[in-house]
């Protein structure tokens, strides 16, 4: 059973790197464990952006089940998922063209959109419009890709681990996120010019990074946890939720 972890992006990953026994295969770019020899891990790009690569690492890999792991943001402000709570989806919609993919076990629905989206009132009318709880950037393109190749439609799964990672009201500190990209990689100086031009201020900082680190670590968690019942099971049992068959029948809403 070959299993390969994809997330958006690094900095989604490297917590599970800094968990989980990985060694660098640079052939196919992907990160190879040494606790579980056909466990793998390599990072889609924001919205599946570094498609090549993912086909390359599909290719030659074929795996039997598929990880997304990631953060998702939460639409409505009165909706009661945390930061840090996983979010385990039913039914994945690509917002472009308001395609549905099927799925579950989960009592959510995931809704994925073509660029990061923190504004309150924006959420909320995405949320009006497509009845979903929480966005990302790529599952519902990871679920078409996968299901492009006839040998992935057989008896391949994709599992979506999926950790919310911003909420409506946070939405003032979200979106200076990007000044804290790579933080542990900036010098004492980088960060203490940060912290004192940071728009929302010293204590904004803090929680912005406090918010982030609840959920890296959530992530990391939730996801070494299933691939541990996974291996154990020798399979994908069905109490990890959030399961997607790649041809499963979709469904326009």
């Amino acid at each position: 059973m070959i299993l390969l972890l994809l997330t958006g992006i690094k900095e989604e990953l490297q917590p599970i790197l800094d968990r989980h026994p990985f060694k660098f295969e640079k052939d196919i770019r992907v990160y190879h464990s040494t606790k579980y020899p056909t466990f793998y891990a390599a990072t889609t790009g924001p919205g599946l952006q570094e498609k090549r690569k993912v086909k390359k690492i599909l290719e030659n890999l074929l795996p039997d089940v598929i990880i997304n792991a990631g953060l998702v943001g939460v639409l409505d402000e009165r909706n009661h998922i945390q930061v840090g709570d996983r979010v385990k989806i039913d039914t994945v919609i690509k917002y472009s063209n308001l395609i549905q993919f099927a799925g579950g076990p989960g009592r959510y629905t995931l809704v994925t959109v073509d660029k990061p989206i923190f504004d309150p009132v924006e959420k909320l009318d995405l949320k009006y419009e497509t009845n979903a709880h929480v966005c990302d950037m790529e599952a519902a393109h990871l679920i078409e890709l996968v299901g492009s190749y006839e040998i992935f439609k057989k008896e391949s799964y994709i599992v979506f681990i999926k950790i919310a990672g911003d909420r409506p009201e946070n939405a003032y500190l979200f979106e200076y996120e990007y000044l804290i990209r790579k933080w542990n990689q900036k010098t004492l100086l980088e960060k203490f010019l940060t912290a004192i031009r940071f728009p929302a201020g010293i204590k904004g900082l803090y929680t912005l990074l406090k918010l982030k680190k609840i959920a890296l670590n959530s992530l990391a968690e939730h996801t070494l946890d299933v691939v541990n019942k996974i291996y154990l099971y020798n399979g994908v049992p069905n109490n990890v939720g959030s399961i997607f068959i790649p041809h499963e029948e979709v469904n326009i809403l």
